[in-house]
């Protein structure tokens, strides 16, 4: 969910970005490697093939996601365990 990262309600996600470029950095660990990507847009997706090298077998993975501000400082990173299935 997007937040606001400056001047923004403390109590409602989903708030319009008050950076000029909208941009986040996600994380993935817990699986054969730490996999890290950037995105301009609130969405990510970790494809079949990424799933398969990193959870051969399955397993815990800890998402993670960051907004990055203008100035090239992330925020505080945000995250959720989730249970990839085994392929």
């Amino acid at each position: 969910m997007r937040r606001a990262r400056k001047d923004g309600d403390d109590w409602g996600a989903g708030n319009p970005p008050v950076e000029a470029v909208e941009a986040y950095r996600g994380r993935l660990t817990g699986g054969a490697s730490i996999r890290e990507w950037e995105v301009v847009s609130p969405d990510a997706d970790c494809h079949g093939a990424e799933q398969v090298t990193d959870f051969p077998a399955g397993g815990l993975a800890l998402v993670e996601v960051t907004q990055i501000g203008s100035n090239g400082v992330p925020g505080p990173w945000t995250g959720v365990q989730v249970t990839i299935p085994e392929s």
